[in-house]
């Protein structure tokens, strides 16, 4: 007996279809803002270039963490779970810093830390 195996793609998400929580680090600051979105580089871009009236006196931004979501309801629980408890987002930051500084990858650069540096969106690219 021959047993079906799936396509992988059938399980896969078009990255439109995706929603998104996300932290930005201001550069100016250091602040933290925890957003959620479907268009994750267009929303950078529009804290960038201050269409966000929050974020525009506080750029520029660079992107330090995102979760991705297949389910919009999920995204924005996610978003004020973040946003409401303190220690959540402590926890967080703290891993993400812990991150930032190659811990935990014995001081390797990730595939997709490369691949941001790239885009001009990792960490130290001021450009």
């Amino acid at each position: 007996m021959q047993v079906e195996r799936p396509s992988p793609f059938r399980f896969c998400v078009k990255m439109a279809d995706m929603y998104y929580v996300y932290l930005l680090a201001s550069q100016r600051t250091k602040w933290i803002y925890v957003g959620f979105t479907n268009n994750l580089w267009r929303r950078i871009e529009e804290h960038n270039s201050g269409k966000s009236e929050y974020a525009a006196s506080r750029g520029p931004w660079r992107l330090v963490y995102f979760e991705a979501f297949s389910s919009k309801e999920d995204a924005i629980e996610r978003e004020q779970q973040l946003k409401r408890h303190a220690n959540t987002l402590g926890l967080l930051r703290k891993r993400i810093a812990r991150s930032l500084k190659g811990e935990g990858s014995g001081g390797r650069v990730s595939n997709a830390q490369e691949s941001a540096r790239k885009r001009g969106i990792a960490p130290g690219n001021r450009g």
